[in-house]
């Protein structure tokens, strides 16, 4: 595959949202004791399903509060009546989108009839969508082993009402009707990353096979296999005698594998109907990726790549000479430094500028191997962005100031660099040496 194909195999990677604000982690860490002490408060009397969906109701306020912020200034968090309505649901969604809306219509009508021009107005709108998104991820994984039916529910209804009322509200400022086209690939990240917060990522194959990855440890591994073996040995028990259930367990068992593997410092399984080849190739895909993500962000790779341009490159000079260093000999790089503009005669540039743009050079490689062999192996960029969400959402250190910023930051750059080749450039990369476990 050559860049043109590749682009054309990941769509548009691009972030359409840069987030201004920082949220903090120790938020997350606050969710939780709040929702602790809140668990605590309640009667004894009440039911453990009334419990958990009272604490999640708590956490997705407190998360949206915390998240929803406009111009610098932070959303209310929703005060609990102190007389309930008996026949309504305790995770009242209409009540949480009435608390988001009557803050976000507040600060942008009040900045509209003050006078704000069209950008600062969509630059609010911005803020307020981002702030919905962030605060509703941030929930989904702070409710954790609280979440039932009627949580999953009531965020999708708050969910949908919120943004409907933000875009009427926008359409009625503004007069557009295209306020979400912006957001969509912000929406796909979400999307992609809420998914992965169970720590499963549903993979399709360039043959249209499907597959789970989870990401797991070898200790759940076993008792998940231990969990299925016994499962299936009851299903097998129940079916005796009835011809129509009869070799249901043998059946799925001989076309579906359910395998472990460890990767590039990561453990997961696959579950899917693959033969062991095709296992293999996708788990080795799984630690390209990880890899290719944990050298982005353990180097800052987009810093770096800002600190070469100071150099008095541009895009297409950095990443042609970062590709010259990948492909030409040790012995022709000074032959290499003749074709760039801004190359010094004298050896000390040459070196300096070697020892800038070799992290980046490094980097493009394994961008490169990662991104062909993802083009091989799966349907389609989704699926590529999908797993790199799931794999981002693992690496809890790099989501500062939160996961879709980090998800944003890494397509960002990627596409930076891809932008940046010439379309017709071969993927001519080496893989690395194979550092990689057995499965």
């Amino acid at each position: 595959m050559n860049v043109g194909q590749i682009k054309a195999f990941l769509g548009d990677q691009k972030a359409s949202v840069h987030p201004e604000t920082a949220l903090k982690k120790q938020l997350q860490e606050e969710g939780l004791r709040q929702a602790a002490e809140f668990k605590q408060s309640q009667s004894t009397a009440v039911s453990v399903s009334s419990s958990n969906t009272a604490i999640g109701l708590k956490i997705f306020s407190g998360s949206l509060s915390q998240a929803v912020k406009l111009d610098g200034k932070q959303a209310p968090e929703e005060k609990p009546d102190k007389a309930e309505d008996k026949n309504k649901s305790l995770f009242d969604f209409e009540k949480v989108a009435r608390n988001v809306m009557r803050f976000v219509g507040g600060v942008i009508e009040g900045a509209a009839r003050g006078g704000a021009d069209q950008e600062k107005l969509n630059s609010l709108f911005s803020q307020a969508r981002e702030g919905v998104a962030k605060g509703i991820a941030m929930a989904e994984k702070d409710i954790g082993s609280f979440m039932n039916d009627e949580i999953k529910e009531g965020i999708d209804r708050s969910r949908n009402l919120i943004n409907d009322r933000i875009d009427s509200l926008e359409k009625r400022l503004l007069g557009g009707d295209d306020a979400s086209a912006v957001n969509s690939v912000s929406a796909s990240l979400v999307a992609g990353a809420s998914d992965s917060r169970s720590g499963n990522i549903l993979i399709r194959t360039r043959d249209g096979d499907e597959l789970t990855l989870s990401f797991e440890s070898l200790r759940q591994f076993q008792f998940a296999q231990q969990t299925q073996v016994t499962s299936s040995a009851s299903q097998t028990t129940n079916n005796e005698g009835d011809n129509t259930g009869a070799g249901i367990s043998e059946t799925t068992s001989q076309t579906s594998l359910y395998q472990y593997f460890e990767r590039s410092g990561i453990s997961f399984s696959l579950n899917g109907e693959l033969d062991e080849d095709e296992m293999k190739a996708i788990a080795d895909l799984v630690g390209k990726a990880n890899d290719l993500a944990d050298t982005f962000f353990a180097g800052d790779m987009d810093k770096a790549f800002e600190e070469a341009l100071a150099l008095g490159f541009d895009d297409k000079e950095l990443v042609g000479y970062a590709l010259q260093l990948n492909h030409t000999k040790q012995s022709q790089v000074v032959e290499a430094y003749e074709s760039i503009q801004h190359y010094r005669d004298d050896n000390a540039d040459a070196n300096k500028y070697g020892n800038v743009v070799s992290p980046i050079s490094q980097y493009m490689d394994k961008m490169m191997d990662t991104m062909n062999s993802a083009g091989e192996k799966l349907q389609s960029g989704e699926d590529y962005s999908n797993l790199i969400a799931g794999i981002i959402n693992k690496m809890e250190d790099v989501q500062v100031p939160d996961l879709l910023t980090a998800i944003n930051r890494f397509h960002t750059f990627n596409q930076r660099l891809l932008d940046a080749m010439p379309g017709n450039e071969p993927v001519t990369a080496e893989p690395e040496p194979d550092k990689q476990e057995n499965a």
